[in-house]
């Protein structure tokens, strides 16, 4: 197993295989992810390497050279939209303590199906936190992705919040926070 960190614009090829990824794990249930939103998800890393603080792409590969998962972050101030609608979901006195003046934002955790449950989730998760200079870190999670939810849990994660959303159409997410 290989792992990557890249704190810059990835280059085409491995972006191009970091969506493969990201559409393979946020394809299935519960999420139902489609090509556009896989479009989406290129466009967002793209301009969150160009413009957001502290971002962080994180890739594995397997023996074979074939990337298996991917983690994406970036910290996160007031005035951050994300941030800013997690805050607003909680009491003033957990956002204050989990989002503050600066947290790490984790943006996606993908594995590809066939090697879930096999530790490469931990493994980016793991590198993905290492050494970041916020002292929390924040992501929101879908009710019904319970290995997700595990992975964070056995992780150290906290669930702060089980009625987030960004959009109202969408189902109510957990908002979970875990000390850096």
């Amino acid at each position: 197993m290989e792992v990557n960190l890249t704190s810059g614009m990835p280059e085409a090829a491995a972006l191009d295989e970091a969506r493969a990824v990201y559409l393979a794990a946020f394809g299935q249930p519960p999420y139902g992810e489609t090509a556009e939103m896989g479009q989406q998800f290129t466009e967002r890393v793209q301009r969150y390497a160009r413009e957001r603080e502290g971002f962080r792409l994180v890739t594995a590969h397997d023996d074979d050279g074939r990337m298996t998962a991917i983690a994406l972050a970036v910290l996160a101030r007031p005035g951050s939209w994300w941030r800013d609608q997690a805050a607003a979901a909680l009491p003033e006195s957990l956002a204050d303590r989990w989002l503050g003046g600066l947290c790490l934002e984790v943006v996606h955790l993908a594995v590809i199906p066939d090697v879930q449950g096999h530790g490469v989730g931990r493994l980016v998760h793991d590198v993905l936190i290492a050494g970041r200079p916020a002292p929390t870190a924040v992501l929101s999670v879908h009710p019904l992705a319970e290995p997700a939810q595990r992975l964070y849990q056995n992780r150290g994660w906290t669930v702060l919040n089980r009625k987030f959303r960004t959009q109202p159409e969408q189902p109510p997410y957990l908002v979970m926070g875990r000390g850096l």
